[in-house]
């Protein structure tokens, strides 16, 4: 049943078949952890990351995709997303070039996966590779998901001119998610001067959301710009923005 689920595309229902599987108690067999592999690889980034993180621990996921005989796209995917999840972006970049290997053709889901893997493991050099490969790709066409990756490769290693270059020779308009990841990098470089830019266009794109507002005004109070952050503040109150318990503004 839940291998029939995930085959056509009813992935919340193997997903749920297999929660209820574990009230009961019911260990999963070989087949059952393949078809869940594939449906975690279906339902997403956020869903993906929490079902491997769960499988690698749990079901040994890394042994299972090296004993199932037939491995299709997502299950590559998966695995290189898990890797990535993880930290072990050479091991992810290792897998990709056995996949290449194979035959498969890559999708846009396994370069996002990549790039995230990248990222998170501070391969910049390896990252930008990832992406000219992907580029050269007629099949696929880097999306906003992809840029912003790529900018977050480089702000989280402290290159923020170099993100902003890239932004700057994007062939489409940079999206919020693009001058999100610049902003977010800001805050933790603390760059003041690239915050104000990133936050003036994420206001331009999407004047609704409190979020930037929140980073920028941090931003001016951990470089002691109190009046700064103040004006920040204002423009909150002005814009009757509805803020989110979630964030704080100093």
């Amino acid at each position: 049943m839940i291998s029939g689920y995930t085959q056509n595309g009813f992935t919340d229902s193997a997903i749920n078949l297999f929660k209820h599987m574990q009230i009961l108690e019911i260990r999963p067999n070989l087949v059952t952890l393949t078809s869940i592999l594939s449906a975690c690889a279906q339902l997403g980034a956020i869903t993906l990351g929490k079902w491997i993180h769960e499988l690698v621990i749990k079901e040994e996921a890394n042994s299972l995709f090296e004993n199932m005989k037939e491995k299709n796209v997502v299950s590559w995917n998966a695995m290189i997303s898990g890797y990535g999840l993880h930290g072990k972006g050479d091991k992810a970049l290792n897998l990709f070039a056995e996949m290449l290997n194979t035959g498969i053709s890559p999708t846009g889901v396994t370069f996002l996966s990549l790039l995230y893997s990248c990222c998170h493991s501070g391969l910049i050099s390896e990252g930008d590779r990832i992406f000219r490969f992907m580029e050269t790709d007629d099949s696929i066409e880097p999306g906003q998901e992809h840029y912003a990756c790529m900018v977050d490769l480089h702000g989280r290693a402290g290159k923020l001119e170099q993100a902003l270059e890239f932004i700057k020779q994007m062939p489409v308009e940079p999206g919020p998610g693009v001058w999100g990841a610049l902003l977010g990098a800001c805050m933790t470089h603390n760059n003041k001067n690239l915050a104000i830019v990133a936050s003036d266009k994420l206001f331009e794109l999407d004047p609704g959301n409190i979020g930037h507002l929140v980073l920028l005004s941090n931003i001016y109070s951990t470089d002691q710009s109190y009046q700064e952050a103040a004006k920040v503040r204002e423009i909150a109150r002005k814009k009757k923005l509805k803020k989110d318990t979630r964030l704080h503004i100093n």
